[in-house]
This record gives C-alpha cells, structure tokens and sequence, in this order.
C-alpha cells in the first residue's frame, strides 16, 4: 500500500466531530443536619454522595469550530500535496525498517496493515520540448500576418489621410483660383474706369483747350464788312440757327474753315473775353469737311487756294459740313451765294 492510499483512507474531510467523555465532579459536601462534623461517619457520607453524583454531570466542551476547520483544513493540504511531494522528489530504492510486531491482543481492525517494504513510483521523464519555438514558422507566420494587418491597416490610414488631404488641396486651390479670378475681374474693372477716367478728362482737356484756340482764332480772324467783290454765304448750324456772312474774294479755304470753326464756339462765351494767343503745345486738327451737294465737290482744307478761283462758289452753292472720322459733329449745310 501507498502513503497515499494510507492517509485517503484514514483522513476524511467530512469525518465527524470525536467524541469526548462526560466528565463527572466529585463533590464532598458535609452534612447539615447535625451541625456536626463527625470524622468517622465522613467516608460513609462520601461513598454516598458518590454513589448519587453519577447524575450530577459536567458540560461537555466540544472543540472550537475554529480549530477543528484549521484540523480538516490540514489534513486535506497533506492529502494533496504529500502525493505530489512524493511524485516531484522520488527517492527510489527506499528501505523502510521493518514494522514493529503486533502484539498478541491488538485487534487486527485498530492498526492498519502495512507492507514492510515499498517503493515510490520514480518521477516521470521530463516532457520533450516543445517543437514551437520562438522562431518556428508557425508563430512567425501569425506575427507576420498581425504584422501585416498592422501595417494594411496602417496603408489604409495613410491613403485616407492622402485622400482627404487632396480633397482639402483641391478645394483650397479651387477657391484660390475663384478668389484670384474675381480679383482679377475686379482689378480689370477699376483699371478699365481708371481708363475711362483719364480718357474723360484727357478728352475735356482737349475740349477746353480747342474750344480757347476756337475764340482765338475768332479774335484773330477779321471779316470786312462791306465788300462788293467779298462772296456772301450763309451757314445752318446743328442747333438750326442760320448765320449769314460775308468773306472777300481774296480769302482762302483755311480761312473759310476757320470762320466755319468760330462758329462752333458755345454762345455763354463773349468775343471780348477771347484770348489773344493761341493755347501753347495745341495743334489743331480739322473734324469736319465742306462738301457742295449738287456737284458733290470736296472744298479741300487749302489756306493757299483763293475762293475767288473756284467758280462754283461764285454762284449760289449749297455746302454741306460733313463729319470726318473721330470727329462729333453732325452734317451741317452751308450755303454760299455769290454775288
């Protein structure tokens, strides 16, 4: 028989409470009746107080309930852990001395039978290695795979971030475009008004400054009065007011124009506020032309011809004021009788 088995069959974890004897109080106690101690009657009082004290027992006092769970608590630990003790430290060849010999009125169930000689098993060989290593290919392919979904997961985090990154670029540089665009229109805008501006007041200045070489030339140019050889002719001006008026014979074509220019001047200016030089820098260019409507001759802008050597203008002509390229008259009509 095994230790183990020994001790499975003589330690139970739900073995009963032992059992102790009743415990009896021998009392002495002096009889009362006489009010005498009688010395010789004292052993027989004695004898017969104990023959009735067998009644008279003590409380049992049972084993704490502390005490006896640490008891079974103990016995159980010895139970498992002797067999392992055993099993992890064996002592092969063990030789055990002989059991005492029993003796002749013990009973055979009080003392349990136990072999004179046994051995412990031998402890096992230990187990082989495991064939998974630490760089077997098994766990080298299951940290490969985690690996690789660590860093699919990671590839797919970046190339989100990429997408979202081009998106943002994307509409950033797509309001960029739309912001340099209206900067652009409105740059283009104002520079164009810019234009239209300096184009306006370019356009006054050349306004006033013909408008002063006008009355110059008005002051400048003088008209006999009374000439009997001087052509008489008439002008109708765009306002629709008729002027009549007399040159001489010997007059030129640049004169006529220039008169014809005078007539342009706006009526709030007076010919004695005319200036009596011409505005410096200013150079002069002719808007119109005088064009005789019934032979369609063009009276060319000549101050050396002399209106005394066209024969057309010495009979009653009608000459027509058209407006040259550039210019902003309209056609005026412009009647010259010859006397």
């Amino acid at each position: 028989m095994y230790t183990s088995e020994y001790w499975s069959k003589r330690v139970s974890w739900h073995e009963p409470p032992p059992q102790f004897p009743r415990l009896s109080i021998h009392s002495i106690i002096r009889s009362k009746t006489t009010g005498t101690h009688d010395v010789t009657s004292t052993p027989d009082v004695a004898n017969h107080l104990l023959d009735k004290s067998s009644a008279v027992t003590a409380i049992p006092y049972p084993q704490s309930p502390t005490t006896k769970k640490h008891s079974k608590l103990r016995s159980y630990v010895n139970k498992i852990t002797r067999p392992i003790i055993c099993r992890f430290r064996p002592r092969a060849g063990l030789l055990m001395a002989p059991p005492p010999k029993a003796k002749k009125d013990a009973q055979p169930d009080d003392v349990p039978s136990i072999y004179s000689r046994f051995e412990m098993p031998e402890s096992p060989p230990p187990l082989p290695a495991s064939p998974i290593s630490s760089t077997s290919p098994i766990t080298d392919s299951a940290g490969m795979s985690q690996l690789e979904k660590d860093r699919a997961i990671r590839a797919e985090q970046d190339a989100a971030y990429e997408r979202a990154l081009k998106l943002d670029r994307e509409r950033l540089e797509k309001l960029r475009e739309e912001r340099l665009k209206e900067e652009a229109l409105e740059r283009e805008l104002a520079e164009q008004r810019e234009r239209e501006r300096i184009q306006k007041e370019k356009e006054a200045l050349y306004r006033r400054t013909q408008n002063d070489w006008r009355r110059w030339a008005r002051r400048a140019l003088t008209l006999p009065t009374q000439d009997k050889e001087g052509l008489k002719f008439a002008v109708r001006l765009p306002s629709g007011r008729r002027h009549v008026d007399v040159l001489p014979a010997d007059a030129s074509l640049g004169a006529l124009y220039m008169f014809v220019e005078t007539l342009l001047i706006p009526p709030e200016f007076a010919p004695e506020d005319d200036p009596e030089e011409p505005p410096e820098g200013y150079v002069h260019t002719w808007e119109f032309r005088l064009v005789i409507t019934h032979e369609r001759v063009i009276l060319p802008n000549n101050p050396d011809m002399c209106l005394r050597g066209l024969d057309s203008l010495r009979r009653g002509v009608l000459l027509i004021v058209e407006e040259l390229d550039g210019g902003e008259l309209p056609d005026d009509e412009v009647e010259i009788e010859a006397e």
